[in-house]
């Protein structure tokens, strides 16, 4: 488990916490996560672009997600479905990692099995 700080579940995430935090994770990827806008680098190669305000996702299959903060589900070309919001998610990729993000902080589960809390 990596912990870009050891705030208290009681806490809330502000964006200037979490802004620009940046996670090397086992699988060498940068993960940068802010409740405003985060760039993800995942072990398959796709860049992924989450916002609590809403964000688009350029997958590496090529398919376009727009991801809300009131949720959404998208089903990509690669046939996985993504569910997220500003308040938590479930997104099973093309890659069978499980992610959980939100704009309040979050577990990413990779597909290298690295647990990420941003």
């Amino acid at each position: 488990m990596f912990k870009l700080n050891s705030w208290n579940e009681n806490e809330k995430y502000f964006s200037s916490k979490i802004a620009q935090n940046v996670i090397s994770t086992a699988c060498g990827s940068d993960v940068v996560a802010s409740a405003c806008g985060s760039d993800v680098n995942t072990a398959c190669g796709s860049d992924v672009v989450a916002s609590a305000c809403g964000s688009d996702v350029n997958t590496a299959c090529g398919s376009d997600v727009v991801a809300s903060a009131c949720g959404s589900d998208v089903n990509t070309a690669c046939g996985s479905d993504v569910v997220a919001s500003a308040c938590g998610s479930d997104v099973n990729t093309a890659c069978g990692s499980d992610v959980v993000a939100s704009a309040c902080g979050s577990d990413i589960n990779t597909a290298c099995g690295s647990d990420i809390k941003f």
